[in-house]
């Protein structure tokens, strides 16, 4: 796989190529279905989780965690999946060592669920 970057922006993840001097060049935007709040790697490297902010007006658009799987030759990103809403916008994201577990922690009072 080349060397990526993967950053959210706004309500995309853009894929950034890194060249051999170091700089980076805009390679793709994967669109969102809300702002991104936070992202983190399986430790397997073949799925990225990304966690959204959710619209506090309108409570058909809750904050979500979404699964993207990582195609290994390119890095292109493709969604696995609807998302599942979570009650409180999550600030991190990130999995166990093992990758079996998700976990996600939010500022909000109380910062669990």
């Amino acid at each position: 796989m080349p060397s990526l970057l993967y950053a959210g922006e706004n309500d995309t993840i853009v894929i950034y190529n890194r060249a051999a001097n170091g700089d980076l060049e805009r390679r793709a935007a994967v669109p969102l279905p809300r702002p991104c709040r936070s992202l983190c790697f399986a430790p397997d490297r073949y799925h990225l989780y990304l966690a959204t902010n959710g619209d506090p007006d309108d409570a058909a658009k809750p904050a979500l965690i979404l699964t993207f799987a990582v195609d290994p030759a390119t890095g292109a990103l493709s969604q696995v999946g609807d998302g599942v809403p979570v009650p409180k916008v999550p600030a991190y994201v990130t999995t166990d060592r093992s990758g079996r577990w998700l976990l996600a922690a939010a500022y909000n009072s109380p910062g669990h669920w």
